[in-house]
């Protein structure tokens, strides 16, 4: 079987027991092979062994995929390959190469399934199973007969051949006819209610499958328990010490203006008092200056007031100036002495 330009595949037989043909074909370290892929332009060659028996022949055509199982139904030349899931790609080739070729090779219309389909048909079929006496046309004469043979379900009829029924008394080539027509018809529809109850099947199963949300975005429940750590007192109250409540933030707002407006009057205050003390040192020297002068006699009587807290506040050319006015008045007095 070839697709000239992409793949072919041979199947190779060996009379020899002794000689492997597979191992004859591709050569020491495929020399003989790659003699061929280099003349057809790099096209790949698949060499199997051939066999006698249908499944063993098949399941190598099928190569490099693993077949599980085979069901072969030799009155419609049809056979299921049953893979696994991961071997499902391999079967089929690239844009189904792989098993157009094995087709080809075998001579049998090959399907594939996955075991997990597999099973869920079986289980559906058996219950879509329809007894032959409750076929549309089959009288209970006719049902006795086929039941005698071993055909006991409308499925079993679908896939026996009509030679056989000839070969049941009384049933000639026209009742054999209507019966397998009949037996199709009954068949499409069943296989369509096989169809919905599949389809059914797969969409409840992806809808389990798949989660509400992403576990990713929002954690597993258990990484959120061991992060979650046991509250305390302190945990439950420390919001209360350090954040104030709205009320309160309420009322700083409202008192903040007053509490401005106070500050700046006692600033104002405090300025006033400083202009006052700052005058009153020039007073007491004007008085001092222009007051009587003390007698000579009384000079040493006289006492002079402690300067006060204020006066040592004075400025330094005002100090100088009182000194300077007493030293005069004292030089006057002894001169007139």
């Amino acid at each position: 079987a070839r697709e000239s330009g992409g793949r072919s595949k041979i199947a190779v037989f060996s009379r020899n027991d002794k000689v492997d043909a597979v191992g004859s074909c591709v050569g020491m370290k495929g020399s003989r092979v790659q003699a061929v892929v280099n003349e057809l332009h790099g096209e790949k060659i698949d060499i199997v062994n051939w066999s006698e028996t249908s499944s063993e022949f098949v399941s190598r055509a099928l190569a490099p995929a693993k077949i599980s199982s085979l069901r072969f139904n030799e009155s419609t030349g049809e056979v299921l390959a049953i893979v696994e899931d991961d071997q499902l790609s391999l079967a089929i080739g690239r844009e189904g190469q792989n098993v157009r070729l094995a087709s080809k090779l075998t001579g049998w219309k090959i399907g594939l399934m996955t075991v997990r389909d597999a099973e869920r048909r079986d289980r559906l079929e058996s219950k879509l199973q329809m007894d032959i006496s409750e076929m549309y046309g089959v009288t209970p004469r006719i049902s006795q007969k086929l039941k005698g043979i071993g055909i006991l379900t409308v499925q079993k009829l679908h896939k026996t051949p009509i030679e056989e029924l000839l070969l049941i008394e009384g049933i000639g080539p026209k009742i054999a006819e209507k019966l397998k027509a009949t037996a199709s018809e009954t068949m499409e529809e069943l296989n369509r209610a096989l169809e919905e109850l599949i389809v059914k099947e797969r969409e409840s199963e992806a809808a389990e499958e798949t989660p509400l949300f992403d576990e990713e975005v929002f954690g597993s429940e258990e990484e959120k328990k061991e992060e979650e750590a046991p509250l305390t007192e302190a945990d439950l109250f420390k919001d209360l010490d350090a954040k104030p409540s709205e009320e309160d933030e309420e009322e700083s707002d409202a008192d903040g203006p007053e509490d401005e407006t106070a500050g700046d009057e006692d600033e104002a205050a405090d300025e006033e008092t400083a202009g006052d003390d700052e005058g009153a040192p020039g007073a007491e020297d004007e008085e001092a200056a222009g007051g009587e002068r003390a007698e000579p006699g009384d000079e040493e009587d006289i006492e002079r007031p402690e300067p006060d807290a204020r006066e040592s506040e004075e400025p330094a050319g005002a100090v100088e100036n009182e000194e300077t006015d007493v030293d005069e008045d004292e030089s006057d007095d002894t001169k007139q002495q």
